[in-house]
């Protein structure tokens, strides 16, 4: 998982958006150059990745065998739940942290309430930190519904980049609110 900030794309900079072209092209390469064809590979938008933090802009970059690696959604969300070799289900929830539509809102809550085993596997990808997850403070997300949403699933696991903190800081897990928060860091 790629969990945004490919490119740094600053408004009043140059569009830095086709550089993702260049990052799917080092990708695909280096994945072939190690037997690593076909691995699977989910993006989430980062508030760098276009200007105006456009999905369908960021969307275009992503062609050919790539085309999988971004959601088609037009919003920049989705889920997907994969089976394990137990039989289990692990369900993947790719949101997108640039924006606090209530569509994303009713969607995300909708899929959880489908999901009844209290014990399966959530694992939640957003690019930008839930408010009050981990110790850093700034740059968060604070829309309080998704706090909300997670409370009650201590199963789950937000993964979050945008701070552009080291991984290895203890600061980088977080478990006060009632789920578990990763910091991944950043790729920019």
């Amino acid at each position: 998982v790629m969990n945004g900030d490919i490119v740094k794309c600053n408004s009043g900079k140059p569009d830095k958006a086709p550089d993702h072209a260049i990052f799917v092209k080092l990708m695909q390469e280096a994945m072939a150059a190690n037997g690593l064809d076909g691995t699977k590979v989910q993006v989430t938008m980062g508030n760098h990745d276009a200007l105006g933090h456009s999905v369908s802009a960021m969307k275009g970059y992503y062609t050919g065998t790539a085309a999988d690696w971004f959601p088609a959604e037009a919003a920049g969300y989705y889920h997907k739940t994969l089976t394990g070799r137990d039989q289990q289900s692990y369900h993947f929830f790719y949101l997108n942290s640039n924006t606090a539509a209530s569509a994303q809102t009713s969607w995300f809550q909708d899929e959880l309430a489908k999901i009844t085993d209290m014990s399966a596997p959530i694992f939640v990808f957003m690019h930008i930190p839930i408010s009050g997850s981990l110790d850093d403070t700034r740059w968060n997300y604070t829309e309080s519904w998704i706090k909300a949403a997670l409370a009650d699933r201590p199963q789950a696991i937000v993964f979050s980049g945008h701070t552009h903190k080291t991984i290895s800081e203890d600061r980088s897990i977080g478990q006060n609110l009632g789920f578990t928060a990763v910091n991944e860091g950043t790729m920019t």
